[in-house]
């Protein structure tokens, strides 16, 4: 097993000293960067030596990057331009045309092919049905089998306008498409928006506080990335690729970051049947959205909103006949159900899960870091500590309008400014 992977360490050296010889003949600069192996799909790029902030750390000409352009050129993107209202991110399909039409020929971008990985299981599209099955009662599911049908369907629409697209499979498709949506950059190239790949470049790891800033120069034709903060030694390199939710890290490049205050629950509301829904629905008809820890979010609002409406009597649609006239608590009594109900929805939403959060945490601490089922778990733990964190909200609310406390948390501020105002001017 040792000479196995030993064997593949070797490969992976020789592979990337080939990229690394490339990238220099062919005009990257890169003087104080070098590359590391973490494992057979990970690896990254470390500093070595100390270097100043505002040094540019990566050049990469621009006879070095790939972008859509690029793919309207070969014969498929041709006959694909005159249809691209009928597929999904046009410019990052041009992107993986250009490279399913080169990669198997001996192409100026073959060293850099051959770095790319191979074996992309990480990513959620690719999971099996016993995966899943692990996802249980969180929307990444539903987010990742619309993601999967997009790209079916991409693939499909391809073959109907170009059939002999056949020569490349699903699977082929598949994999470049993931490769492309995962580590593309968006650049402006002689005052085009361009997508664009470019080598060495999308070797940095994630982020929330990046080391580097990119952009294209347009005055000498390079991709530069820059440090925006002074690099010690041997340290890995980080860009970051967004601020988002676990669900969006997962499913578009495999992997979940832990205690992320981006986190979202998918919530998806409407009226009940009753003799009054259709008055109620004329006021607000449902709510759904992504539900974050941010309760000046619009979509928290929306919700308390819809709740308010949701819940009133045929006496109260007939007095408050307008939306904004629900954006704060109508009265103790009914604020109190308002947030009860609340707490039952979110009870429901906790139950369709299969694993508690106990459980969760307990396979946590017996799961390899960073394994796909790590980063499943981590994905679970963050909806959850969502599901928590308005619960906690719930019954402090409860203990605010009951004048059973009257302390609370400051990130729940800007609600409690409403129960203040419920408090000294409301009579119920």
């Amino acid at each position: 097993m040792d000479s196995v992977c030993e064997n593949i360490e070797i490969t992976n050296q020789k592979i990337f000293i080939n990229f690394m010889n490339w990238a220099k003949k062919n005009g990257a600069i890169f003087p104080d960067i070098s590359f590391k192996i973490y494992g057979e799909n990970e690896r990254g790029l470390h500093s070595q030596k100390n270097i100043r902030r505002g040094t540019n750390l990566i050049k990469i000409p621009l006879n070095m990057i790939i972008h859509d352009g690029m793919g309207e050129t070969t014969s498929i993107g041709h006959k694909l331009i005159k249809y691209k209202s009928r597929i999904n991110n046009f410019s990052i399909i041009m992107v993986t045309v250009f490279i399913l039409t080169t990669i198997k020929t001996n192409h100026f971008f073959k060293p850099y092919y051959d770095i790319l990985p191979r074996d992309i299981s990480n990513f959620p599209i690719f999971w099996n049905n016993a995966e899943y099955d692990l996802l249980t009662g969180s929307h990444i599911l539903y987010m990742i089998r619309h993601r999967q049908k997009s790209f079916i369907e991409d693939y499909r629409t391809i073959i109907e306008i170009c059939p002999e697209f056949k020569q490349w499979t699903l699977k082929d498709f598949l994999w470049a498409r993931t490769i492309v949506g995962s580590r593309n950059f968006g650049i402006n190239i002689s005052g085009i928006s361009r997508t664009a790949l470019v080598p060495l470049s999308d070797m940095l790891n994630h982020d929330q506080n990046p080391m580097v800033k990119w952009s294209f120069d347009n005055k000498d034709d390079y991709f530069k990335m820059k440090s925006n903060e002074h690099l010690k030694k041997n340290i890995a390199i980080t860009d970051t690729y967004g601020n988002k939710c676990n669900s969006q890290y997962f499913l578009y490049y495999g992997f979940a970051l832990p205690n992320n205050f981006k986190n979202t629950i998918r919530v998806n509301l409407i009226h009940p049947h009753s003799n009054d829904k259709q008055n109620k629905d004329e006021i607000v008809q449902n709510v759904k959205g992504l539900l974050g820890k941010d309760i000046d979010k619009l979509i928290f609002n929306e919700l308390m909103v819809f709740l308010r409406i949701s819940l009133s009597d045929k006496k109260m649609i007939k007095k408050y006949k307008y939306r904004s006239q629900y954006f704060y608590p109508i009265n103790n009594a009914h604020e109190i159900i308002v947030l009860k109900a609340f707490d039952v929805y979110l009870n429901t939403l906790l139950s369709k899960y299969k694993l508690s959060y106990d459980k969760i945490n307990e396979q946590l601490s017996d799961t390899p870091r960073l394994s796909k089922k790590w980063n499943g778990l981590i994905l679970l733990k963050g909806e959850n500590e969502v599901i928590f964190f308005y619960k906690k909200l719930i019954q402090q609310s409860l203990d605010y309008i009951t004048k059973k406390n009257d302390s609370f948390d400051e990130k729940y501020n800007s609600y409690f400014i409403k129960l203040r105002k419920l408090r000294n001017d409301c009579v119920d």
